[in-house]
């Protein structure tokens, strides 16, 4: 007898949410996702138990196959992207898609939990999850530079920019933070770099990057999706740079790694960004080997601060290049920070001298229903000659 495929959607900040509002607030937090994937997905297809820690479900349909999954996958990343609303509170849920065997309860117990804390980050997360439903998110972009030849792009950085309900923009220091701390970056950077890819797909001649917290980089269900649709595109693939940012220390190092292998394996670049001020150790960047490392804005301002700044960042370049074929100095804000990263033997720049990160108006906003429109005109010409460059430099 065939046997039926098994999954499990854990609200993984649910004992959090108990312990910062009430038991109250979780049990209805429960309820709701319940309703969501009742109403998600077909019940024709799909068998599901209410659980204390979210729902079991088992596929009965007649063909199980990559579009069962992704519709299943489409409905945890839907779920996962819109604020709850319970009573008078906004929350954001967590939730993990795994096909294991998952504790059949959840404790309510939460030591050591700062509820003031966690209710300030959870408002700030809330805003920033309610911004990409509503469609409102945006992208600034800024250029890599080579160090010997500004006109040389290596790759141009995608920077999120949100607004909130009044459409006053919301600076990234007051949510990334937040959404690391409560463990909910996975939905949002899932949701960064399928836009990226959309952006990829409607304009074949550039190179973007995006970032990803280090956080993020779990053994999720969630994230086959991305990993299929790279498989399957090894020429937009290439074309895409994802950068980790060391803010925050992995869930498990070794799945981190290994995730950062897969992505590898797809085709697409990975950068290590920040390095030098985060949680990044030199054994990681050795184990992961990334394609592009940089180092951290900190370094280049230190050396008109310091004696000793110059040697420090030319230190740090050398080790660097014997674990990257390719290293970035971030900061560059002016002429003279220019002449300081060569000196200590910059390959390639970042920074507001090159120009501060712009909304790009030829290209669509991102949405997801909006198919990105076709850079045009001179603006088409300069990316053909600036993606010629990068493709070689990152090969």
């Amino acid at each position: 007898m065939k046997s039926h495929p098994k999954f499990m959607i854990v609200i993984e900040n649910l004992a959090s949410i108990a312990a910062a509002y009430s038991d109250g607030v979780a049990g209805r937090v429960l309820s709701e996702i319940w309703r969501r994937f009742d109403a998600a997905l077909p019940v024709a297809d799909w068998d599901r138990d209410q659980e204390s820690y979210g729902l079991s479900l088992r596929f009965i349909g007649k063909r199980f196959d990559d579009a069962r999954i992704e519709e299943l996958e489409d409905a945890v990343q839907a779920a996962s992207l819109t604020p709850l609303v319970v009573g008078n509170t906004k929350l954001v849920v967590a939730l993990g898609l795994s096909q294991n065997e998952w504790p059949t309860s959840v404790s309510y117990v939460q030591r050591g939990l700062n509820i003031a804390q966690y209710r300030a980050d959870m408002d700030a997360a809330v805003v920033a999850y309610s911004s990409l439903h509503s469609g409102s998110a945006q992208f600034a972009e800024q250029p890599i530079v080579a160090a010997d030849d500004q006109a040389r792009c290596l790759y141009t950085e995608r920077l999120i920019r949100l607004s909130d309900a009044a459409g006053v923009g919301v600076a990234p220091g007051s949510f990334l933070p937040a959404l690391e701390r409560l463990g909910l970056t996975g939905a949002l950077d899932r949701w960064v770099i399928m836009d990226t890819v959309r952006q990829l797909e409607g304009n074949p001649d550039i190179f973007l990057g995006c970032n990803v917290s280090a956080g993020s980089l779990i053994a999720d269900l969630c994230w086959s999706y991305c990993l299929r649709r790279l498989q399957a595109r090894p020429d937009l693939a290439r074309r895409l740079v994802v950068e980790v940012t060391e803010t925050a220390l992995p869930a498990d190092a070794a799945i981190a790694i290994d995730f950062l292998f897969a992505l590898k394996d797809t085709g697409c670049r990975v950068a290590l960004d920040d390095f030098g001020s985060g949680f990044s150790s030199i054994a990681f960047a050795r184990v992961v080997r990334p394609d592009i490392i940089k180092i951290d804005a900190i370094f280049l301002a230190e050396t008109s601060e310091t004696i000793f700044g110059g040697e420090m960042l030319s230190s740090l370049i050398t080790m660097s290049s014997c674990m990257s074929s390719l290293v970035v100095v971030e900061g560059v804000e002016d002429a003279k920070c220019v002449d300081a990263a060569r000196m200590a033997g910059a390959q390639w720049l970042q920074g507001y001298h090159f120009g501060k990160p712009e909304i790009p108006q030829d290209r669509s906003r991102s949405d997801h229903s909006a198919r990105p429109a076709l850079v045009a005109g001179s603006r088409r010409r300069q990316v053909v000659r600036r993606a010629a460059t990068a493709e070689e430099s990152l090969r």
